[in-house]
């Protein structure tokens, strides 16, 4: 049965040496000062992560559980809320999730995040009416994608990037 956890920050009470508190993530003794409860177990507070994504949850109010595994809210309601209440996607270039409201920029089947759309090989931004290419689903700006399937490709060497005069505006025209 999948439920909501409420995250609870504790203060470690003052524990015995035979009776050791430990983590419910690394099976480690728990001797911090401060600990999280969550589904009656306690956790470091590095410890207490999405099986997922591996966010890290310690600052989040919430984190659900099922099968005995912990999720953030987007990694739990993907597969088991009810269909269409929280659709979130991943992004294709960072695989960080996507919510509902942000503007994202699709290229075929993938989803990004507006700051993500970007040329894999010379990380310029792209933006709605640029000329692009996808090949593995990576993807280009026109200049690079154009080399990539003459066989001219290089990938670029430490931020020079060779086309960066050709990508003046006007030269596409």
């Amino acid at each position: 049965m999948p439920f909501l956890i409420i995250v609870s920050l504790q203060n470690m009470p003052a524990i015995s040496s035979e009776r050791a508190t430990l983590c419910a993530g690394c099976g480690g003794k728990i001797s911090d000062r401060y600990y999280l409860l969550a589904v009656d177990k306690q956790w470091h507070m590095r410890c207490l992560k999405c099986c997922e994504c591996k966010l890290a949850l310690e600052s989040e109010l919430t984190c659900f559980a099922k099968d005995g595994s912990i999720y953030c809210k987007e990694d739990y309601y993907r597969p088991f809320g009810p269909s269409g209440w929280f659709a979130v996607q991943r992004c294709a270039r960072c695989h960080l999730g996507i919510s509902a409201s942000e503007m994202v920029m699709r290229a075929r089947d993938s989803v990004y995040h507006l700051n993500c759309f970007t040329c894999h090989s010379c990380n310029k931004a792209l933006s709605t009416g640029d000329h692009f290419g996808m090949k593995d689903s990576l993807v280009y700006c026109r200049l690079h994608f154009q080399a990539l399937i003459q066989g001219d490709f290089q990938p670029e060497q430490e931020g020079q990037c060779l086309c960066t005069i050709l990508h003046s505006p006007g030269l596409f025209s």
